[in-house]
């Protein structure tokens, strides 16, 4: 399993970057727990930054605007040398200092664009237009990516009012019977046996014990592994084969200590039953 040494790390918060990669020499210390859940509009997720410096504490801090609050922004991306990607993309909505020995600690809260899902005003009225078509408009106003819009059911609404985005589309999936999830600051609106990117983890490429089975689905630990999130399809290969959907996990990184991804999957097959 070489593609899982020599760890990478990139924070770029605003456009600047903090990176730990030892090819490079560079050695910026940074970690992170990320929650995942495909029932869930917003995960709250927690990033360290070491050895900080006041210019890194002033940028994190969210500019007033009038009433409302700019969070900044940032996109994390990790894994290894030959094999990273983006983990987490979004708005940092709080942080706070503490401090070991010398070594000052930045925590950082944040969430992917909380604050724009929950506040965007729409105020549109459609007539005489389906789930699919009313969903595409409102994201293109939006400024979220469309990562795929396949409803469950199309509804044909003779007229409707979308108010704001998080309610409008709430409204939308409940109609439809679809999932409605945000993941790297794309809005997926699609039906419970649909699936995204397809990874493969077997015991050679990350898979660290035989799937256990729970009531539910199945719990699985791998090495940490950046593709690995809500909707996506896995094949994993292990004393038998299983083709599953993740629902829910957790990626814990870090650079010198473990990095593991932890995550509940359920069989496609039952969406059937």
């Amino acid at each position: 399993m070489a593609e899982f040494y020599n760890r990478i790390v990139k924070l770029n918060i605003e456009g600047k970057l903090f990176e730990y990669n030892l090819t490079d020499d560079k050695r910026f210390m940074i970690e992170f727990n990320i929650d995942f859940d495909i029932a869930k509009l917003s995960n709250s997720s927690t990033i360290k930054i070491y050895n900080i410096n006041d210019e890194t504490i002033e940028l994190v801090r969210p500019k007033a605007n009038g009433k409302q609050k700019e969070f900044k922004l940032f996109t994390l991306e990790a894994g290894y040398k030959d094999n990273f990607g983006i983990v987490l993309a979004g708005e940092i909505y709080d942080s706070k200092v503490t401090k070991n020995g010398v070594d000052k600690i930045l925590e950082l809260k944040c969430g992917g664009n909380i604050s724009k899902f929950g506040n965007l005003p729409i105020n549109k009225t459609y007539n005489n237009k389906n789930t699919s078509y009313i969903v595409k408009d409102i994201l293109q106003a939006s400024g979220f990516e469309n990562g795929g819009i396949t409803p469950e059911s199309e509804i044909l609404y003779t007229s409707i009012t979308i108010k704001d985005l998080r309610e409008g589309l709430k409204r939308l999936a409940k109609d439809s019977v679809s999932e409605l999830y945000i993941s790297n600051n794309q809005i997926f609106f699609k039906k419970p046996d649909a699936t995204n990117e397809v990874v493969k983890l077997g015991f050679t490429s990350g898979l660290l014990q035989e799937p256990e089975k729970t009531d539910a689905g199945y719990n699985i630990k791998s090495l940490f592994n950046y593709r690995i999130t809500q909707g996506n399809r896995i094949l994993v290969s292990a004393k038998k084969d299983y083709t599953l959907k993740v629902v829910r996990g957790k990626h814990s990184f870090s650079p010198i200590g473990q990095s593991i991804t932890e995550f509940e999957a359920i069989a496609l097959w039952a969406y059937q039953d």
